[in-house]
């Protein structure tokens, strides 16, 4: 019996928890540096050489058009990121990585999925105005 598991960008009307899910994941994964909604002003910001971005700002610095590509690029590890540290990193590797290998292909479906839902949920974040940012917690 096969079992089909869709891999590509996922609709959030087609999934009505998509965002939730990829909330979930943003949280888990992302809010310590760039905030619960992603400004880039988490409560490990301070500690930082480098400001997190403002990953509400990513259309408007793009001209209005999402950039998904760029945003699976970065997330995945196909772009680096210095401030992502290396991608043998658990949260990296483990998460959303591309795999190569028969028993991790399952797991490759399943990190795809994590990926298209982190994405769809910071999509769903954008400004659609240069409204100021936040400054980042003291």
């Amino acid at each position: 019996m096969r079992i089909f598991v869709p891999i590509g960008p996922v609709a959030a009307a087609e999934q009505p928890d998509s965002l939730s899910e990829g909330g979930a994941i943003y949280m888990q994964s992302c809010a310590a540096c760039h905030g619960a909604e992603g400004r880039g002003n988490g409560p490990v910001a301070a500690a930082l050489l480098k400001s997190p971005a403002d990953l509400t700002r990513l259309s408007l610095q793009h001209r209005g058009r999402f950039p998904r590509e760029d945003v699976v690029a970065v997330v995945s590890g196909e772009r680096n990121v210095l401030e992502h540290g290396t991608r043998e990193m658990p949260v990296w590797s483990q998460h959303f990585a591309p795999t190569t290998s028969g028993a991790t292909g399952i797991a490759a479906v399943y990190a795809r999925r994590r990926l298209d839902l982190l994405t769809g949920f910071l999509e769903s974040i954008q400004r659609t105005s240069d409204e100021p940012t936040p400054s980042p917690a003291p």
